[in-house]
């Protein structure tokens, strides 16, 4: 994404309802409407105003947006290749970001009493300090140093790293980089105890980069440590009652309805069966059956043993 003029909160929700839009191929009406329609301060929004926001997403975030002004007047298509749905996907969470920090701000100017009204689902703020710093170091191309804990070795160790990207998952942020063997690593920022961003820089490494981004595309949470993951397809047999729920959130973005019936719904997904999907599988006791690849079903099998043999003690 190429860095461009400041972008205000409601220039923000104008963007996520135009994208939001574009995935129905609407004409430029259509999308005014809808925008104005969306927000009491939008009611004025013109043509020209919603044109200019296109424009940006075409030219500032690098969406690929075709206009067709032949088969119907000024009808906008949204091209859904897999570099246009990452860059989507990454607007849209950024934009979601700033909904959040936009609200967040309302509420501690009321003040007194107003962090009484919220409830989070952690106080873990650890390695927060970090993000501004290695962002900073990815768009310069500049190797970093780091110092990072590791739970399982327990101890310290240090890195030098070409770092290329920054990862959310389950409201953590992991630093996602190069080893000195040209390895794709990821290191949690809550873990990083110091961050020297030297002097050296690195050429661009977008194919790795690229290839780092593809691997999470089939992965829900980390990768392993080598990089080296492969997707399989897994199915999964759901009561009717959880099925619901992934009907509305599902649970990956390559998920699909195979069978349904009234005592079972059949999802398939292409995912890699690491650990990660283990404990969310198993987060959802009885109401989940891992049905294939049977290398995997077993695998939830002994993990379900090993902790039946832990209560029998």
């Amino acid at each position: 994404m190429k860095a461009s003029n400041n972008i205000d909160y409601n220039q923000m929700k104008r963007l996520a309802i135009i994208i939001e839009q574009l995935k129905c191929k609407p004409n430029l009406k259509k999308i005014v409407q809808t925008v104005q329609n969306a927000d009491v301060n939008f009611k004025k929004t013109s043509d020209r105003t919603v044109q200019r926001d296109i424009k940006r997403l075409r030219e500032d975030f690098g969406l690929n947006i075709e206009s067709n002004y032949d088969s119907d007047k000024n009808t906008y298509i949204y091209s859904a290749t897999e570099d246009n749905k990452q860059r989507f996907d990454a607007l849209m969470r950024l934009i979601q970001l700033a909904n959040t920090s936009e609200i967040l701000q309302q509420i501690l100017k009321t003040k007194n009493k107003s962090l009484e009204l919220l409830s989070f689902q952690s106080n873990d703020y650890e390695g927060m300090q970090h993000l501004a710093t290695i962002f900073s170091a990815i768009q310069k191309c500049q190797i970093i140093t780091i110092k990072h804990y590791n739970f399982e070795k327990k101890k310290t160790s240090q890195y030098i790293l070409k770092p290329l990207l920054l990862k959310e998952y389950s409201d953590k942020w992991y630093l996602v980089a190069l080893n000195d063997s040209d390895d794709i690593r990821t290191f949690g920022l809550d873990r990083i105890e110091k961050l020297t961003v030297e002097k050296t820089t690195f050429k661009s490494i977008d194919k790795e980069r690229k290839k780092a981004t593809e691997i999470f595309d089939n992965t829900i949470g980390l990768m392993n440590n080598n990089g080296e993951i492969k997707p399989a397809t897994i199915r999964l047999s759901v009561t009717p009652m959880q099925a619901e729920y992934f009907k509305r959130v599902p649970l990956h973005t390559t998920q699909e309805i195979v069978t349904e019936t009234e005592s079972e719904l059949i999802f398939e997904y292409c995912l890699v069966p690491n650990r990660e999907l283990i404990r969310l599988i198993l987060g959802y006791g009885a109401q989940i059956k891992v049905l294939s690849p049977p290398k995997f079903a077993q695998e939830i099998k002994d993990v379900i043993k090993e902790m039946l043999d832990k209560y029998k003690k």
